[in-house]
């Protein structure tokens, strides 16, 4: 494989920032008693950073699918040799900006009633799989790192989900 263990790490890393918003509604927070939070405020301060970490890695993969390079050192799927691809609508994108990856006057309560994740999740899956098996394909004897960190993530992006479909 001619792209650093570090840029696979990266990419790899970025799926589980993707499915947080997931894995705090379907496995943490039915374990927590709301009540046992300290301050009112960490609950939903918890659920909201896992939406937006999850909207923003998203955004993220956008990016690295279109080929968006803003600077000289942005990874891309063409880095990979592999094609490019859209996730995000034009509005999505938009509303990611301006609700939760920037300061505007349009931000707003980011609660998970306002957004589709599951929907944005879902788009993303299928283009995700796929280009992780692609690397997965690239990977020769001596990419035995790389190709362990991309089999997990593809069996995390799996249980993920069957997560976001129960």
């Amino acid at each position: 494989m001619k792209n650093s263990y570090e840029q696979v790490v990266v990419v790899c890393s970025t799926v589980s920032a993707c499915f947080s918003c997931v894995s705090w509604m379907a496995v943490v927070k039915p374990k927590l008693d709301e009540l046992q939070l300290y301050l009112p405020y960490e609950y939903g301060a918890i659920a909201i950073s896992c939406l937006t970490s999850s909207l923003l890695a998203i955004r993220k993969f956008d990016d690295f699918f279109q080929n968006k390079k803003m600077r000289h050192d942005d990874v891309t799927v063409s880095d990979f040799g592999y094609g490019p691809g859209s996730i995000l609508t034009e509005a999505e994108r938009k509303d990611i900006n301006k609700r939760i990856a920037h300061f505007t006057t349009a931000m707003d309560d980011a609660g998970n009633e306002c957004w589709a994740i599951d929907d944005l999740l879902f788009r993303l899956s299928t283009p995700l799989r796929d280009f992780l098996t692609f690397l997965a394909e690239q990977c020769g004897d001596e990419d035995k790192g790389e190709y362990f960190e991309i089999s997990e993530t593809i069996k995390y992006l799996d249980s993920s989900l069957e997560l976001l479909k129960s």
